[in-house]
């Protein structure tokens, strides 16, 4: 991947699997995507690239309740991430270069399969 592949990345993930807004601008004087908190503008992690920002994701995933493990024993040439929804009983996979990525790569893939299930469905009596 190009870097500005991780950072498009990077930023579907800020905004899809963080629930954060972004948006195309400037750090500095370099083109990038940008968010805002209480302090202003400011470049968005880089969650795909460095895996003190992807352990934000997982924390995340963590807070919704699901549980997280990474893997590089089965191959070592990529990291492996398994994504586990406590009302699942197979964890979501994917797998990468680097655990960061593996990380961005299972929480996108997590929150297309929730989007895809919907809203959850009342109990009949």
């Amino acid at each position: 991947m190009s870097d500005e592949e991780f950072r498009d990345l990077d930023a579907k993930v800020h905004r899809e699997v963080m629930g954060l807004y972004c948006e195309r601008g400037f750090v500095g004087s370099q083109p990038d995507w940008v968010g805002y908190c209480e302090y202003g503008m400011h470049g968005i992690p880089h969650y795909s690239t460095r895996i003190d920002s992807a352990w934000k994701v997982v924390e995340k995933l963590q807070k919704d309740g699901c549980s997280v493990k990474l893997s590089n024993k089965i191959m070592d040439w990529c990291w492996w991430c398994y994504v586990l929804r406590p009302e699942e009983s197979h964890p979501t996979v994917s797998q990468a270069p680097t655990a960061a990525e593996a990380i961005c790569l299972a929480a996108l893939l997590v929150d297309d399969r929730e989007r895809e299930a919907g809203p959850p469905q009342p109990q009949s009596k």
